[in-house]
């Protein structure tokens, strides 16, 4: 009887906490900046985020000549509608990618 009224227990306590995961609010999703732009220029990424929440970052793909092994250099984080997010690659490297990140 004990090994019943247990189970049936940790079975309530289980369901409670999957009903209570799946009723909190999905934030993280509504949180991406949107309205966004990246343009690059020989060796600079510059990124910019019209609207939304959240904040935003250039990244910028480097490559010493000869290597398959890129470094990712990073911007400032950004908020929506104020400066653009920029970074550039050092001397001796290209760039060959340019994209953003959120948080």
């Amino acid at each position: 009887m004990r090994t019943k009224v247990g189970r049936a227990l940790r079975a309530v306590a289980i369901g409670g906490i999957v009903a209570g995961a799946m009723a909190l609010p999905a934030t993280a999703a509504h949180a991406q900046p949107s309205g966004c732009q990246v343009t690059t220029s020989l060796k600079t990424v510059s990124a910019y985020c019209q609207t939304g929440t959240g904040e935003y970052q250039a990244v910028a793909r480097c490559y010493e000549p000869g290597s398959s092994i890129p470094t990712l250099r990073y911007g400032q984080w950004r908020s929506p509608g104020g400066q653009p997010s920029t970074v550039s690659c050092q001397f001796g490297e290209e760039l060959r990618q340019g994209h953003l990140r959120f948080r």
